[in-house]
């Protein structure tokens, strides 16, 4: 497998659609895109938030330059810490 179908295999593990196989392997061949996940946490870290965690890792090795947006801030306020 080339690196390129790797980084593919990557990104679409675990999805449950992918729009376009072809324009994701026309991002990924241009050196990634850019995406974030955002999220307020309800609570303390727990086994679930692997989920998301291990897919953030994976578009990132695929290649794609990720931001983490935790709105603790809002979670304090919102009395879910």
């Amino acid at each position: 497998m080339g690196d390129l179908e790797k980084r593919l295999e990557l990104a679409m593990r675990g999805a449950e659609e992918v729009v376009t196989v072809d324009e994701l392997r026309t991002l990924i061949e241009g050196g990634g895109g850019k995406g974030y996940l955002g999220f307020e946490p309800s609570g303390l870290f727990h086994i679930g938030w692997l989920v998301w965690a291990y897919k953030f890792k994976e578009l990132i090795e695929a290649g794609f330059k990720m931001k983490l947006l935790a709105a603790t801030w809002h979670a304090w306020i919102n009395d879910k810490l």
